[in-house]
């Protein structure tokens, strides 16, 4: 099933450097299309998430020396999730970035949403909701 890859916390700073399009041409017998700079794929092709996890892990460390957690999303769970465009009822202005986060795993006990902290007045950060179908995701903004 086609799905999209997120490799946490690469190309940061100095740190977990890779070159995400060689990446991704060593991984083209998956259908692999890296999607800018900062460890974002598509896969096209057919392929099990365990191993396709195993082969990126694999590629990274050979290649480049890294080691990070990869989320990995069925491609239909980013569609849906697009489709429902889940800002249309949110505040928006030049002070606001929404996001949307992967998480890596589930976590032990979902928060009560929407969350603001540190609070409805003074809010930094909004979540407004969690979880696609078979992949944990924020929604928010700041």
């Amino acid at each position: 099933m086609p799905c999209v890859v997120f490799l946490r916390a690469v190309n940061v700073g100095k740190a977990n450097r890779c070159q995400p399009a060689l990446l991704a041409k060593q991984l083209s017998k998956f259908g692999v299309i890296n999607i800018g700079a900062v460890g974002t794929f598509v896969v096209r092709k057919d392929v099990s998430e365990s191993v396709l996890r195993e082969k990126i892990a694999v590629q990274l460390a050979k290649a480049f020396g890294v080691k990070c957690e990869i989320m990995i999303c069925p491609a239909r769970d980013i569609i849906k999730l697009s489709s429902k465009d889940p800002f249309s009822e949110q505040p928006s202005g030049p002070n606001i970035t929404r996001f949307v986060s992967v998480l890596a795993k589930r976590p032990h006990a979902p928060p009560p949403l929407p969350l603001s902290l540190p609070s409805d007045e003074d809010g930094f950060l909004r979540l407004l909701r969690s979880r696609t179908d078979s992949s944990w995701v924020c929604i928010g903004d700041r």
